[in-house]
């Protein structure tokens, strides 16, 4: 009896050490499993953000390789733009203010557009004004009846705002000539701009 019972409980011991040792075998095959799963896991994703991390790499060298192009076209234009303006000013804009400055050219330049303004009326009706600081000098010359500036409907205002040049325009308002250094400024630099630039650095 106490050998059967011997018997059974070794059977059973030894049963019990086997099944633990399978599936202990079964647990570290399987944390093997899990463990290259894992690894090979970690491996897919390094290598995945490794490629990110290059080609945001070389798109941020790119992008940064353009903007500096860009940046160095825009300054070379933004240089070659204020040495045009600055010949544009000494060889145009100076000679300008100094002839818009001088009262004989107004005066001329005035006989000239009152000469050729189209009045079926025969009366021209228009307003002329001239610079507040030039009053004593156009006074006598509008005062003069040696000259035919002053025809019926023409009336003469001084403002203290110009400093030179002149306005003209019917009385009615209906749009103003005006014949200032600014104005000539606008109009020849929006016309000589590209041929000085072309001139400098030859249409580039």
């Amino acid at each position: 009896m106490d050998s059967k019972i011997s018997e059974l409980t070794n059977k059973i011991y030894s049963e019990g050490i086997e099944k633990s040792k399978k599936e202990g075998a079964e647990i570290v095959e399987k944390a093997r499993i899990e463990s290259d799963g894992i690894m090979r896991n970690a491996k897919i994703e390094a290598e995945r953000i490794i490629q990110n991390a290059q080609k945001e790499a070389a798109e941020f060298k790119s992008r940064a390789n353009q903007e500096l192009k860009m940046a160095a076209a825009q300054s070379v234009s933004l240089l070659k733009q204020e040495i045009t303006n600055v010949i544009f000013d000494k060889v145009f804009s100076e000679t300008l203010k100094k002839s818009l400055n001088e009262t004989d050219f107004i005066k001329n330049l005035i006989k000239d557009i009152v000469s050729r303004w189209d009045s079926n009326s025969g009366s021209l009706d228009l307003n002329i004004i001239l610079p507040e600081n030039k009053k004593e000098e156009f006074v006598d010359f509008f005062k003069s009846k040696s000259n035919s500036v002053l025809k019926e409907g023409i009336e003469v205002f001084f403002e203290s705002r110009m400093t030179n040049g002149f306005k003209i325009g019917p009385k009615d308002k209906t749009f103003i000539l005006s014949f200032t250094d600014k104005d000539f400024y606008q109009f020849f630099y929006s016309f000589l701009k590209p041929q000085i630039k072309d001139a400098l650095f030859g249409g580039e």
